[in-house]
């Protein structure tokens, strides 16, 4: 166990780790910010988005009026941003997360490729410890699982499925190049 913590990083402290990119992380963060509340985002994925990062299959849409979708914090949605359609499709939704992330500067708080691997509260010190994937050790009051419904993918048991030397694909780990 010794050895195990020295190979940890330094413990970066925050008054709130918050876990996931998505909607939900996003709107925390934000919300935190402008309370003057230091936030920190892990997002296990290269950007921001969750559910619209991760599922870019082939006809991946919103199934509810996009302008739903639409950030109530955002103060300019009318005059700044235009959906191209009703329902649209998820590479417009990530751009739009994007941008409202970046008009916003909220990038600068988030920290992309962490997967927080062990979240444990102290009774005693009131507080919260998450470990991650590269060997970081974060400490937190609070820790907000922003992970979403759909964070982890479900692989149905179909039997002989490891034989099958075909390519596989998963709609929530579709590969960011062409298919």
């Amino acid at each position: 166990a010794e050895t195990c913590l020295k190979e940890r990083k330094p413990v970066a402290r925050h008054d709130v780790i918050i876990i996931g990119a998505g909607f939900a992380g996003i709107h925390m963060l934000w919300r935190l910010r402008k309370d003057g509340v230091d936030a920190r985002v892990l997002e296990q994925g290269t950007g921001v988005g969750g559910t619209w990062y991760w599922n870019r299959y082939p006809g991946a849409r919103c199934d509810t009026p996009t302008l739903q979708y639409m950030f109530s914090f955002d103060d300019t949605p009318d005059n700044h941003w235009r959906w191209s359609e009703k329902f649209a499709a998820q590479p417009e939704i990530e751009r739009y997360l994007n941008d409202v992330v970046d008009r916003h500067d909220l990038r600068r708080d988030m920290q992309f490729k962490t997967q927080a691997t062990s979240v444990v509260y102290d009774e005693k010190q009131r507080l919260w410890t998450i470990a991650t994937d590269g060997g970081e050790t974060f400490e937190a009051t609070y820790c907000i699982a922003a992970t979403g419904g759909y964070s982890a993918p479900f692989f149905p048991d179909i039997p002989n499925l490891n034989e099958f030397q075909g390519e596989r694909y998963h709609c929530s780990l579709w590969p960011k190049k062409k298919v």
